[in-house]
């Protein structure tokens, strides 16, 4: 059985794991796990390992120190998809990667994106179009609150999240869109512009 897809935090509990049994000999204890991935609770270092464990990659032998057998080879391990949120309409005063803000998540490849902080944003109509953007792409998206003129940014507007090249001419902002179609959106100096990240990959569903 092929195994399931992996949250980023497992993955990253895998991934120790797996770097710790290489290096030891032997997988690391619950408080070792716990101090490396920054936990202060071994009961959710053990809800990450069940999770693991119940989507393939790992068996869990209770009442054994360092109970854990690693299920899947060397090669796999190298590709194992990692999920990222999907994000919707934003939540007011809410971080983009809130509960509230989540309607799903989506398997990405570790080849191809390996950087922390993910998510994707499901594109509406067609104002990035000029650079391949189209209806129903899905975008990656790193999480940052800074820009470089020129990048591709979510932005948030009113609660929601638009896909925009960010521009600064004189002492404004400006969301721009890549389809002349569509007006400029300016930000007048002193307005807060609230950046949710960079897109740096695109994923079209065929």
């Amino acid at each position: 059985m092929k195994p399931g897809t992996l949250t980023p935090k497992q993955k990253q509990v895998f991934d120790f794991i797996c770097a710790f049994q290489k290096e030891h000999g032997a997988p690391p204890s619950l408080r070792e796990m716990a101090r490396h991935l920054g936990l202060k609770s071994l009961h959710t270092v053990q809800q990450h390992l069940r999770l693991i464990c119940q989507k393939g990659y790992l068996r869990l032998h209770p009442g054994k120190a360092r109970g854990i057998t690693i299920c899947v080879d060397a090669d796999l391990r190298k590709n194992i998809p990692f999920s990222v949120p999907l994000i919707g309409s934003v939540a007011a005063g809410l971080p983009i990667l809130a509960d509230e803000n989540i309607i799903d998540y989506l398997a990405l490849d570790p080849s191809l994106f390996k950087e922390p902080d993910l998510f994707t944003l499901r594109v509406k109509g067609d104002s990035m179009q000029g650079i391949g953007v189209l209806d129903g792409d899905y975008v990656v998206v790193r999480r940052q609150s800074q820009a470089h003129p020129g990048d591709v940014v979510v932005a948030i507007i009113e609660e929601e999240a638009t896909l925009k090249r960010f521009i600064i001419e004189e002492d404004k902002i400006i969301l721009r869109a890549e389809n002349p179609a569509y007006a400029d959106i300016v930000i007048p100096p002193g307005q807060p512009t609230w950046i949710a990240g960079k897109m740096i990959g695109l994923i079209r569903k065929c």
